[in-house]
């Protein structure tokens, strides 16, 4: 199992294996994500889901021809061979004049202004999560001119996401997301 501190090594390494095998370009994604989902109709658990993944992405260029290429097998001797199988595709692929990536210009943006992560979507356990469900439910319910619920779900998703590229960039970000909705 890989810590992202790893998976950001993992990505560099690569990025290092396609430059080495011919590419001009080769840009590495990698992303790892936790998904929580519950559904309760009338203070019952209908659906529960909790999950994660783990996706690993690269694209690469050679002579301005581009290839994607996606898993989520993190085996170092499949990564290697989706690789070589990517720069075999690039070269059969039509090129673009426009393809490329981005020079590795300084960053200006403050990744913690953006508020793209909350910390206390993560620390927030399941059953703390059923119950708020529950509770938006009976608050709902609560209105004289409602009869029914027809369900309500909560759902929250934390994800990271490493970026490596050729041109020298690397980077990292969490991000957080957090939904309810009561159907009546």
């Amino acid at each position: 199992r890989y810590s992202m501190k790893n998976m950001k090594e993992l990505a560099k390494k690569l990025v290092d294996y396609g430059m080495k095998k011919g590419a001009d370009e080769v840009q590495v994604s990698i992303g790892n994500q936790n998904k929580f989902s519950v559904d309760v109709r009338e203070s019952n658990v209908e659906k529960l889901l909790q999950a994660e993944s783990r996706r690993l992405s690269l694209k690469i260029i050679l002579d301005k021809k581009v290839a994607y290429a996606s898993s989520s097998d993190f085996s170092e001797q499949t990564l290697f061979e989706i690789m070589d199988n990517g720069i075999e595709r690039a070269k059969l692929s039509s090129a673009d004049d426009f393809s490329g990536l981005p020079e590795n210009n300084e960053i200006t943006a403050d990744i913690d202004a953006l508020a793209l992560y909350d910390e206390n979507i993560e620390k927030m356990n399941a059953e703390d999560k059923i119950k708020a469900i529950k509770e938006i439910e009976k608050i709902a319910l609560a209105d004289e001119k409602v009869n029914k619920s027809s369900g309500a779900s909560y759902n929250t998703n934390v994800s990271e996401t490493i970026l490596v590229n050729s041109k020298g960039f690397e980077g990292s970000y969490k991000s957080t997301g957090c939904s309810a909705g009561v159907y009546l």
